[in-house]
């Protein structure tokens, strides 16, 4: 590992007079963004050989450097950004004017630059992260190495990780060429926009990105974070960027801000400076070794260039926390204790014809999450097919009324009982004898499988096995107090619809994009098909079709959001 150069003494032995006093520890899942992080005094005395090496100490060849870090943390992670990254020391000095050896140093004197860093390196990661969902980087990105993913390089101990990868799967990049064109069209993006090159900010506000970090940097980033008491922030965040040519390394190491740790084909940093974090081999439990990790990507569908896993049970380590806080027991009900299991994965996958952003969570439970409901697949296919071909919004749920009617049965009735005057009184205002949270009436209401399409000409209400004269009994109701009187209730093969105006005719699986846009559709438990063009019939730009299908098996499920290019 090497540590960055003697910085210039800061005038009148001023402490740092850049960033904010540290900030206020941020909630388990948030990956350090803008903390500010305080610095260490980095020992006196010569460091070992590395890229780079630090002035004053030998600089030959690649081996691991000393890291003035080393880390107590046991496992790997993915790399992560350096979210709120501490400026390192040498000999007490800082390279962002910290006060001489011997002055109050920014943990003593609340004074730290790192929440600026962060936010900018935070920035960069949540931009880039939504420019590869869209897919706009540079064609030449694909040309660039391959090798370990950034999860080897990182501690194990991880509870979170991101990853962007600009050499992926072959698919990747050849649906990537089937895109590029459109998205940078539809973006007014540069083609030669650097993603990389704000995450790099974090080795040093005066690099030069050409010549300090292009050279070297190879096409894989990533970031992760584990607990840790002694941060004020409870954790520290790792940023890892994969290496492509040591030998360029090695010209430029000694310019970085930060101690860096080469391991695995990745150069590591971290947010605080801290000797323990940073080991001189490198972490001896990795992230790709840890139990459910690389099952769960690739529990994804398709090949990824970018992904993201969490892991749930984080939240059982700030316990105390959660469980003092009062308006959060008010919020959710009384909790004795946590045991909050489970994991959340996603990613993002090409097409030649659209983007996709999936999402899973996993063996979901406790800490008062009631993951038991269950939807179902039964209709929702046949009723997206069928809707008007015309609809803007086109939406189907399956078992609706099951998770309406349990949710209600859960409320104490002390809870829920004013709710209940309240609709009876108004069932009797419009002389309608129902009750309607009575599980059979709402289940005769929305159906077992639920539908609904707008468009601007009208729209429709579907209820597959819903009671037809229950809901014509309140459409007429409804007329009479004023309702427009456009509305007719039909039933077909057990579906009940009720039309709104003049919505056109179906089916909307005759249009091309339809199939493309909807994932999974036939074991689908619910499903939306979006036509952001159908919905202003002023526009004259054409963005594609959207759609969403997902599944919900009590203590698993997902989400998959596709955009269908024009």
């Amino acid at each position: 590992m090497t540590t960055p150069p003697n910085p210039p003494q800061p005038p009148n032995g001023s402490g740092n007079p850049y960033g904010p006093p540290p900030q206020a520890p941020q909630p388990p899942g948030q990956p350090g963004y803008g903390s500010g992080q305080p610095g260490y005094s980095q020992p006196h005395g010569p460091s070992q050989s590395g890229y780079g090496q630090a002035a004053g100490g030998p600089a030959p060849g690649y081996g691991p450097p000393q890291s003035p870090y080393g880390s107590s943390q046991p496992g790997s992670g993915q790399g992560q950004p350096a979210y709120g990254q501490a400026t390192p020391y040498d000999q007490g000095q800082s390279p962002y004017g910290q006060p001489q050896y011997g002055a109050p140093a920014p943990y003593e004197s609340g004074s730290s630059k790192s929440g600026r860093r962060g936010l900018l390196i935070v920035g960069g990661i949540v931009g880039s992260l939504l420019l590869v969902g869209g897919g706009i980087f540079a064609a030449v990105a694909f040309l660039g190495s391959s090798g370990p993913h950034p999860y080897e390089a990182l501690p194990a101990s991880s509870f979170a990780y991101a990853e962007i990868d600009f050499d992926p799967e072959s698919d990747q990049k050849t649906a990537y060429l089937g895109l590029k064109d459109q998205l940078t069209d539809i973006f007014d993006a540069d083609e030669d926009f650097e993603l990389f090159e704000s995450v790099s900010e974090a080795l040093g506000d005066d690099l030069d990105y050409a010549t300090d970090v292009e050279p070297w940097i190879g096409d894989r980033i990533g970031l992760s974070a584990i607990t840790d008491d002694e941060s004020v922030d409870g954790f520290i965040a790792y940023l890892a960027y994969q290496v492509d040519d040591a030998d360029a390394l090695a010209k430029v190491r000694e310019n970085f801000d930060v101690t860096t740790l080469l391991f695995e084909d990745y150069l590591v940093i971290a947010s605080e400076e801290r000797d323990e974090l940073l080991p001189d081999d490198g972490f001896t439990d990795v992230l790709a070794d840890k139990e459910n990790f690389k099952s769960d990507l690739g529990s994804l569908d398709g090949n990824t260039i970018a992904s993201g896993w969490v892991d749930l049970t984080v939240v059982n380590e700030f316990s105390d926390e959660i469980l003092s806080d009062t308006t959060l027991q008010e919020d959710i009900g009384p909790i004795d204790e946590l045991n909050v299991t489970g994991r959340i994965v996603a990613g993002v996958h090409l097409n030649s014809s659209y983007v996709q952003a999936q999402m899973k969570y996993l063996d979901i439970g406790g800490g008062g999450i009631e993951a038991d409901f269950d939807l179902h697949s039964d209709g929702v296919a046949d009723l997206l097919r069928n809707a008007p071909a015309d609809s803007g919004i086109a939406v189907a749920v399956g078992g609706i009324d099951d998770v309406i009617n349990e949710a209600i049965a859960e409320i104490p009735e002390e809870q829920i009982a004013e709710f209940r005057e309240m609709m009876a009184s108004l069932s009797n205002e419009l002389g309608l004898s129902q009750n309607f949270l009575d599980p059979e009436t709402i289940s005769g209401l929305v159906g077992t499988t639920t539908g609904f399409t707008f468009s601007f000409e009208g729209g429709n209400f579907f209820a597959v096995d819903g009671d037809e004269s229950l809901i014509s009994q309140i459409m007429t109701t409804m007329s009479e107090v004023g309702m427009d009187e456009s509305v007719s209730v039909s039933s077909e093969d057990g579906t009940v619809a009720v039309k709104f105006g003049t919505p056109g005719s179906g089916p909307l699986s005759d249009r091309a994009e339809f199939e493309d846009a909807l994932h999974d559709l036939d074991a689908a438990h619910f499903g939306m098909f979006v036509d952001p063009g159908a919905m202003d019939e002023y526009s004259d730009e054409d963005f594609g079709v959207m759609g969403l299908t997902g599944k919900a098996n009590g203590d698993s499920g997902d989400l998959t959001l596709r955009w269908v290019l024009p």
